[in-house]
């Protein structure tokens, strides 16, 4: 059974935007290639979540897999860092973008 559920537009356009707290969850899980520990390979998971909605608004944003060599692991790692605020920085001005239409 599918049912369709047409949004009443006239009332969404007069909706306010409420602000709400988020939280990143950066999920990185790694593994040795081999017994010799010269390379380790990674995959990494961005996602959010709130607070104020314990039972959901959990949403993924982004996700990489790479290889770090022996000699690079605090550049990999700085990387990785700094991707996560970049993918924090996105959401606030996206979240401050929404905020700032809705007045």
């Amino acid at each position: 059974m599918h049912v369709a559920i047409e949004p009443d537009l006239a009332s969404l356009a007069n909706t306010k935007v409420q602000p709400i707290a988020v939280r990143q969850k950066v999920r990185v899980n790694a593994m040795d290639t081999d017994s010799t520990a010269y390379q380790a390979v990674y995959a990494v998971t961005w996602t959010f979540s709130s607070p104020q909605y314990p039972a959901g608004l959990k949403f993924y944003d982004n996700s990489t897999v790479g290889i770090c060599g022996a000699q690079r692991i605090a550049e990999c790692g700085d990387t990785l860092v700094a991707e996560s605020d970049k993918e924090a920085s996105d959401l606030r001005q996206l979240m401050k973008s929404a905020l700032n239409s809705s007045k």
